[in-house]
């Protein structure tokens, strides 16, 4: 019984931390020591040992920690995969893994455990959830597979449909997949008629995205009127910090558009290396669209 409520003890402990980590409130919140203060040590067992490292993982809002990640991991996969739920928390822990290394922008070794991930639910027959389907997507996508990220969204459109949350971010990424692979016929025709139904962050991509698609397809000037347009919705609203930082990377978009269209000369290319130390300062000073699909399309396009 004492090992029954030092695992459920630990599980809870998990998921307070887990919500708490996606809701960027954990360090304001000491209802987590509160939880600590049971003290079960001398009844451990391997699952509350594993709970809590999860725990450990995810304790902060911005960053994961590996290493605990790691030893959760360990301890999962030293207990025997018999149990159906020991192989499903197995699954979920080389994703969780993979996802620590995405928080950490470590792009190549979140793609391995979430390659991992999808080959340990083919080889025991586990259903390879929409969470793991959408971050395996995402990371692709970080790492520009972007061929290979169209086709998780293909096979597992069903389930990342079935919440408008993820549908939404699901069809955002699918346009600028597209965008990427030189496609902007098939970007625009995934950007919705209307986006009044979308949260104001998803529209914010979406008008980036039209933004993009304008110049892959050679209209610039129309290109410059979508920031335009952009830029005075500013006008009217009351800044709050995403809005601060989509109105900054919209100034720097209008400042490639001007550029581009300028004759070369030397003091172009000056003008370029400003504007992408400009760049390199807005990913170090607004970490909510630092790594950004709208920053890595800028970025792209001032490399090229």
């Amino acid at each position: 019984m004492n090992h029954h409520y030092a695992t459920t003890h630990a599980h809870w402990g998990f998921i307070y931390t887990a919500a708490s980590h996606y809701l960027q409130v954990y360090e304001q919140s000491k209802s987590w020591e509160v939880l600590k203060q049971v003290d079960f040590t001398n009844v451990r067992s391997p699952l509350a040992e594993y709970y809590e490292q999860k725990s450990l993982a995810f304790a902060c809002s911005l960053q994961a920690d590996v290493p605990s990640m790691q030893k959760a991991l360990n301890i999962i996969f030293s207990l025997p995969s018999i149990s159906p739920s020991v192989c499903t928390e197995q699954l979920l822990a080389l994703g969780n893994l993979g996802l620590a290394y995405m928080l950490n922008d470590d792009y190549s070794n979140a793609l391995k455990y979430y390659q991992k991930a999808f080959e340990f639910s083919q080889t025991h027959r586990l259903e390879f959830g929409e969470s793991l389907a959408f971050n395996y997507a995402s990371v692709l996508m970080k790492c520009a597979r972007y061929k290979d990220a169209l086709e998780i969204f293909r096979a597992k459109w069903d389930a990342l449909s079935k919440g408008e949350m993820m549908r939404h971010r699901a069809e955002v990424m699918r346009c600028y997949c597209h965008i990427f692979l030189g496609e902007p016929d098939m970007a625009k025709s995934l950007i919705p008629s209307s986006l009044a139904p979308y949260p104001s962050d998803t529209q914010y991509y979406f008008h980036f995205a039209n933004i993009a698609i304008f110049f892959e397809r050679g209209e610039i000037l129309a290109a410059e009127r979508a920031v335009d347009n952009l830029l005075k919705r500013f006008q009217r609203r009351k800044p709050y910090k995403m809005r601060q930082s989509v109105q900054k990377l919209s100034l720097l978009y209008r400042k490639f558009l001007r550029l581009y269209q300028a004759q070369p000369n030397t003091k172009k290319f000056s003008l370029l290396k400003k504007l992408k130390d400009a760049l390199s300062t807005f990913k170090e000073t607004h970490r909510d669209y630092h790594n950004t699909l709208p920053v890595v399309w800028l970025e792209h396009k001032l490399s090229d």
